[in-house]
């Protein structure tokens, strides 16, 4: 083989290094579309809604916690932007609406916007009327074209506050003009009664749930009509009767009353009680107030209600816990249940039949 000279050698280096630069120049654009694209996933985080928004029924009342909590350590702790994913939600119960509905202005009114969240939109249609009608897709900065019609979606109506007013609560309850006043006069007391302990004690220490906010307070309502019923609900994120309660008797007469009750509905034997038992208990302390003069009106008055109308139902949930009183058949009926998941706060919702077996 012949022996390239100097010059011939220097030629041939300069004619790989231009075939080599040709190389990458065409392969480059191959390598570039290979290359992952940075996509909403790596920027926002998503989360998955899940497909009941509802709180009774316990593996129910676990997606929806997770999710919610998910959505407040995300946003409202961690400052990161999220993409809540609607499209495999199904159904939008009452309690867990109402308490999604609360966090989600809890963590705007701490971040002053809900710029770091969006949404997909669901593909069911009620749903997506649901979510139209109170609002949260466009807090959500989804401009969706939905028009809400069905009459089980525009009859929601909401209130929110910071203070005991019940002037809005009354003119929602005003509206439904089939409501004899006797059950309106009663479940005005009851929502009444569930501001006043909002402002005096629901917020009286942080909320255990990590954003160690300072200074909280607020209360959110729903009022709908449906199928011949009217169902209010009021949700707070104080932290929650089991804990309110105790602090607030701590010292006076009712401190022994307490404990007294508690042993004789659960057992003396008992060194901690559910979440659930504490609310049952906080009921019967506020039957025995009712031999006080001007005491015993609103919650009392609720169950009142509900023990003169055939299908009434009142459903407490507060941290850990739920209480649950109906009348079925003239007989109450009372249950507690207890969840492994806290909902930081307390939900009462009151059902009642609007023309039904009332007897006063």
């Amino acid at each position: 083989m012949k022996r390239l000279s100097t010059d011939d050698r220097l030629a041939w280096i300069r004619l790989s290094n231009k075939r080599e630069k040709k190389h990458l120049k065409r392969i480059q654009p191959l390598n570039n579309r290979r290359k992952p694209k940075k996509s909403l996933t790596h920027s926002s985080d998503i989360l998955k809604a899940p497909e009941v928004f509802e709180l009774i029924k316990s593996r129910h009342h676990k997606k929806l916690l997770e999710f919610i909590g998910k959505l407040r350590d995300k946003v409202l702790i961690q400052k990161n932007k999220v993409i809540v994913d609607f499209s495999s939600t199904k159904s939008m119960v009452v309690c867990g609406t109402l308490l999604f509905f609360s966090e989600l202005h809890r963590i705007e009114r701490e971040l002053g916007s809900l710029n770091l969240v969006s949404c997909i939109p669901p593909k069911d249609e009620t749903v997506s009327q649901v979510l139209k009608h109170l609002g949260i897709l466009n807090m959500l900065n989804n401009n969706s074209p939905i028009i809400p019609k069905r009459v089980d979606v525009i009859n929601w109506k909401t209130a929110s506050g910071e203070i005991t007013d019940a002037t809005k609560v009354g003119q929602i309850l005003e509206e439904q003009s089939k409501l004899p006043k006797d059950k309106s006069k009663k479940l005005y007391r009851g929502v009444s009664e569930a501001m006043t302990n909002v402002s005096q004690h629901a917020y009286m220490d942080l909320r255990n749930d990590g954003a160690n906010i300072v200074g909280e307070k607020g209360w959110w309502m729903f009022c709908r009509e449906e199928d011949d019923h009217i169902s209010v609900a009021f949700c707070d994120l104080g932290v929650g009767i089991p804990i309110t309660l105790p602090k607030t008797i701590e010292g006076n007469k009712e401190e022994s009353l307490f404990k007294t009750i508690l042993q004789t509905l659960f057992g003396s034997d008992k060194v901690k009680y559910s979440d659930g038992e504490l609310i049952r208990a906080a009921i019967e302390i506020k039957r025995s107030r009712t031999q006080k003069r001007h005491r015993g009106k609103g919650l009392l008055d609720m169950i009142k209600a509900i023990d003169n109308t055939q299908g009434g139902r009142l459903t407490i949930l507060s941290n850990k816990g739920c209480y649950l009183y109906n009348l079925n058949n003239t007989k109450p009926s009372e249950d507690i249940k207890n969840y492994k998941d806290s909902i930081f706060g307390t939900l009462i919702i009151w059902s009642l039949p609007i023309s039904r077996d009332y007897r006063g």
